[in-house]
């Protein structure tokens, strides 16, 4: 939570969304509020790597948002498999 919510860097927006897209996820199921959260933290890790050089904590940042953003897709595949439903429907 401290990662997410300390210094004001690029890094710290990508774990601060993905944990959002992550608990959005596991509280509503796959909904498109938790798809946008997933494309802004996607967008926020992209910016970040094109910074040269990244500090030590954001690295760890960039790491976590990943780890994050990994276990969203785990899960968003789960509910996708157990529900039935296409992806495609949410971004309509």
């Amino acid at each position: 939570m401290r990662m997410a919510m300390g210094d004001d860097t690029v890094t710290r927006l990508a774990v601060y969304y993905a944990l959002l897209a992550f608990s959005s996820l596991r509280l509503n199921g796959l909904n498109q509020q938790a798809i946008q959260l997933k494309i802004l933290a996607i967008h926020s890790l992209s910016a970040s790597a094109k910074k040269e050089p990244l500090s030590l904590a954001e690295a760890a940042q960039h790491v976590a948002a990943s780890m994050l953003l990994g276990s969203f897709e785990v899960g968003s595949a789960r509910t996708i498999k157990r529900n039935s439903i296409s992806p495609l429907i949410l971004l309509a």
